[in-house]
């Protein structure tokens, strides 16, 4: 069963204990971002603005299955409205760019990929369809080469997660229960629950975020409860958790001490993630 997170390069040496004790075996690496047009440092649009070196990828994979043998490393690369221009996810062309440098980087050593384009300003049919499209071609390249695909999802109230996700064939769709922040107890219970009771086939991840004042325990509590008043959940393939540099100790220690986790008692439960 993995257990996932996401990390910066510069956390790893002092996270690989936690990793450790925390069973996680799917590391995501914040690889890089996605340029938009006119990118300030000259790259082109839909290429990957690269935070890390060739050496320090290698670095960091060898270091964390030199530690979890098992674990697998998966890439991160994201564009967020309000933190770069987007990409035209519109274009075609622009999309396969999109892919072909996701699968430059997958090539460096990554056993999968881990995508998040969010342009929360734009629902319109158009574009929620040219989003699906790049995903699911994005996880069609990505399992040409043996390798998984994980896509970070919208998922507030007004986002039209019952028209989006049926039509993802990913191997996993990570709902982002937040909104800039932790969400409180009854708003994560009922996104929980709307985003598990969906149809299609891809399986969901619940990706949380404990964010103070919210602590991770008080979010895996509620989790517990969500499952034990609705029962197990089909779409349910794990958890994951946004992200290492902002968790507490005292996070970790709610997530090692959490037996959901581990899967529960029919055996539904496949996988778990921290970011």
């Amino acid at each position: 069963m993995p257990n996932a997170i996401a990390i910066n390069n510069e956390n790893l040496t002092a996270a690989l204990d936690r990793l450790v004790a925390g069973k996680f075996n799917l590391i995501i690496l914040k690889l890089g971002e996605w340029a938009g047009p006119n990118d300030p440092n000259g790259i082109p649009e839909g290429n990957i603005k690269y935070f890390l070196s060739s050496s320090q990828i290698t670095s960091f994979i060898s270091a964390v299955k030199a530690r979890i043998p098992d674990a697998k490393v998966h890439a991160r690369v994201y564009n967020v409205q309000g933190w770069q221009t987007p990409w035209d996810i519109s274009s075609a062309t622009m999309r396969q760019t999109v892919i072909n440098s996701a699968m430059a980087a997958l090539d460096r050593g990554f056993d999968g990929f881990n995508e998040d384009t969010e342009k929360w300003s734009d629902l319109t049919p158009a574009y929620l369809s040219s989003l699906v499209t790049f995903w699911n071609d994005l996880a069609d390249a990505t399992r040409a080469r043996g390798k998984k695909l994980s896509v970070d999802a919208l998922a507030p109230y007004a986002y039209p997660v019952e028209t989006v996700y049926p039509q993802l064939d990913v191997d996993y769709i990570f709902p982002m229960l937040y909104n800039g922040g932790s969400y409180g107890q009854i708003d994560f219970k009922t996104v929980m629950n709307r985003v598990l009771t969906i149809g299609g086939l891809s399986p969901v991840v619940i990706w949380m975020y404990p964010q103070p004042p919210t602590a991770l325990a008080s979010i895996l509590s509620w989790i517990d409860a969500q499952l034990a008043s609705h029962g197990s959940y089909s779409k349910l393939a794990g958890f994951g958790i946004w992200q290492y540099i902002e968790m507490a100790a005292a996070d970790f220690t709610a997530w090692n001490a959490w037996s959901t986790k581990n899967g529960y008692a029919n055996g539904e439960l496949k996988d778990v993630f921290l970011t």
